[in-house]
């Protein structure tokens, strides 16, 4: 497998939005999460978006949890409170977005005028069985060949865990579960 290359990136680049590569990954023979595009309004009062159009997706595919992330970017700081929306309730929903903005403008990213609602994955599962974390899961990918994703192998991890027995987030490169 040849070694993936590092792109050093601005997310201010529209090639970084999510509509500009989706076309292309729900081409690849990778399995992917139903997803749906709602549009975001800017102007001087702030920023709107449509909750009903988030329900709309829910309800359609009979979801009681959904993944909501920017056209750039999940929520940055706090993930469950800003990308995670729990149940299919229109104030659970607009809570939640209004805290993926927030975390996003806190952050300086920009949220390239769109939400993206994804099917919810429960990959609640860590290789280091006395953890507790949601790992992200990521692929690679370069002209339609995937040349790797995460999680790894418990040799190769490289996993932030909410250890909730010690309070405190641990990082475990190590793969042997040791802190």
């Amino acid at each position: 497998m040849p070694s993936p290359s590092l792109h050093i990136t601005n997310f201010a680049d529209e090639r970084c939005r999510f509509d500009s590569y989706w076309s292309r990954l729900r081409e690849l023979d990778v399995p992917v999460p139903k997803t749906t595009f709602v549009p975001l309004e800017t102007d001087e009062d702030g920023i709107r978006w449509e909750t009903d159009d988030i329900l709309a997706f829910m309800e359609e595919n009979e979801y009681d949890r959904a993944f909501v992330r920017t056209q750039v970017k999940a929520a940055t700081v706090r993930l469950r409170d800003g990308s995670f929306i729990y149940r299919r309730d229109p104030e659970v929903i607009d809570d939640v977005v209004e805290s993926l903005l927030t975390q996003n403008v806190e952050q300086g990213w920009p949220h390239g005028d769109g939400l993206v609602v994804r099917e919810w994955l429960d990959f609640d599962f860590c290789i280091h069985p006395k953890h507790n974390c949601h790992p992200s899961v990521r692929f690679f990918v370069e002209d339609g060949e995937v040349l790797g994703h995460t999680p790894m192998t418990a040799e190769r991890a490289t996993n932030v865990c909410d250890d909730t027995s010690l309070g405190r987030v641990v990082r475990d490169e190590t793969g042997d579960g040791k802190k």
